[in-house]
């Protein structure tokens, strides 16, 4: 058994977090990679019930990233969660197809029991700090998750419509709010009558947790925490009412000054304070301890239990990793890789290749360089010779044969499913010929370019493929090896191939 590479990313209203995890086979893991963008999709969302264009086109970028960084850790798996802002919005189904269209990540909007369940198993998995009865509380940019618990069981649910983001642009709206005697028009005491209002709702549940330690998963309370005059991850209630009542005066510029704030977080401090203050205040808590785990820890959580780690199978990380560094660096081979590894980036929706079989392409690649070492006459066959015979660490021999098959056929030539030496199961086949006409388009190209082949851009439709080229190509020579390679590829695919330069 291998291991494999789970990427979760959880999309909120004010920032996108991205993680790469490592599952070994006992499914003990290590985190490889992780980060926080503030892409604010719901910049003017609660005020304006549209997506802003600028937000989109951040978060998009940011899912372009993401996308690359995945590719390059070798992740098999991406899993995408939206939260309160894609629930509300118009135009969120747009949004989520032109996530997928773009970057090829799924992301799937959650409703908030499902927000408030991920964010309890996050912190139940992770948190020593719960001990006995415990209130969970997380404070989003578009709504509140509140979870009661005790030992390392939740006991009751409940997601709000009150977030930091949501109640700036709603009631507060400026940066500082507006003060007034008249206190219907005063954004402050109309923001803490509103959020009364609705925690009233949940006075039985207040009267459950009472005693109960309070403790706070979100970025924005971890915020709060340090800003503290102690800054140990926690606040007690009455600092924080202190805090709260300074940042309420404060302009923008004021609150860029004070010690450990988060200058992407000034619009929405004061926001969550208030909302955090009369939390705690409702249900009787004397203040909150920070945690630093969350959502996309109980996304991971549950992919964990779910995942089917598969036996005997190639291990993309370890036989890339271990076989590149063996394997002769031509001009020709380095090429290659480069531009397939952009194929798969900006194809990946529309090629529609097993992560497997990605590796098991870049690996024939690299086999058939060892080929041509033996000799550049029939190397096909030495390469493919070389693929049966190579140690190849976790690949079995069924992948042995793929790979071999690959290197023999890469040239050209006809071939039939029924001379495949693999187990030739309808799935295997497909994947094997998608695979073997990528391979001769992309050796077509490759042994047409003089220097810096690269891959612009690519377009699909449903009845042509279109990649746009660059680099130093003999052109007419070019022209002439695709039409003879794109032959199996058009067959495969059902599409008219075309290659600009």
């Amino acid at each position: 058994m291998v291991p494999m590479r789970i990427a979760v990313i959880d999309l909120g209203t004010n920032s996108v977090r991205f993680d790469i995890h490592e599952l070994a086979p006992d499914r003990s893991s290590r985190r490889l990679y992780r980060e926080r963008l503030m892409v604010k999709l719901g910049q003017d969302v609660f005020a304006t019930g549209r997506l802003n264009s600028d937000a989109v086109q951040r978060t998009l970028q940011a899912f372009r990233v993401f996308r690359s960084i995945a590719d390059e850790h070798r992740v098999e798996r991406i899993v995408a969660v939206g939260t309160s802002t894609l629930r509300d919005v118009k135009g969120s189904a747009q949004f989520v197809a032109k996530i997928k269209s773009e970057t090829g990540i799924d992301i799937r909007v959650i409703s908030g029991r499902e927000e408030a369940r991920y964010i309890a198993q996050g912190v139940l998995k992770h948190e020593r700090a719960v001990e006995g009865k415990f209130l969970l509380i997380d404070i989003g940019g578009g709504s509140t998750e509140i979870v009661l618990g005790k030992g390392r069981r939740i006991q009751r649910m409940v997601s709000l419509d009150l977030g930091a983001a949501r109640l700036q642009q709603t009631l507060l709206k400026r940066v500082p709010p507006h003060h007034s005697k008249d206190l219907s028009k005063d954004g402050i005491y109309r923001f803490r009558a509103y959020v009364r209002f609705v925690l009233f709702q949940l006075r039985d549940l207040a009267r459950l947790a009472r005693g109960a330690p309070l403790i706070g998963s979100s970025g924005g309370i971890r915020a709060i925490c340090r800003l503290s005059k102690k800054g140990n991850g926690s606040i007690s209630l009455p600092a924080l009412r202190e805090l709260t009542e300074r940042m309420s005066w404060m302009t923008r510029n004021e609150l860029l000054r004070m010690p450990r704030m988060e200058p992407n977080r000034i619009d929405l401090i004061l926001s969550g304070s208030i909302l955090l203050e009369e939390l705690i205040s409702f249900f009787g808590c004397d203040g909150v301890h920070a945690t630093e785990f969350s959502l996309r820890d109980g996304v991971f959580e549950e992919e964990r239990r779910k995942a089917r780690i598969s036996r005997d199978s190639i291990s993309a990380e370890s036989l890339i990793g271990r076989f590149e560094d063996r394997a002769p660096k031509s001009e020709i081979l380095l090429i290659e890789l480069k531009f397939l590894r952009d194929l798969f980036k900006k194809g990946g929706a529309w090629l529609k290749l097993t992560r497997k079989t990605q590796t098991l392409i870049e690996v024939a690649l690299m086999v058939r360089g060892l080929g041509r070492m033996v000799s550049d006459f029939r190397q096909e066959l030495f390469s493919s010779a070389v693929a049966r015979s190579l140690d190849l660490g976790d690949a079995n021999e069924s992948e042995h044969d793929f790979i071999a098959e690959l290197c023999h056929g890469h040239l050209g030539g006809r071939i039939n499913s029924e001379d495949l030496s693999f187990s030739r199961n309808n799935k295997q086949v497909e994947q094997f010929f998608k695979a073997l006409s990528i391979i001769r388009i992309v050796h077509a190209l490759s042994i047409s370019c003089s220097a810096n082949l690269k891959l612009q851009r690519m377009k699909s439709s449903s009845r042509e493929i279109t990649l746009k080229i660059s680099g130093k190509l003999m052109r007419h020579v070019a022209e002439m090896r695709v039409d003879q390679a794109k032959e199996l590829f058009e067959k495969v695919y059902r599409r008219r191939l075309i290659v600009s330069a």
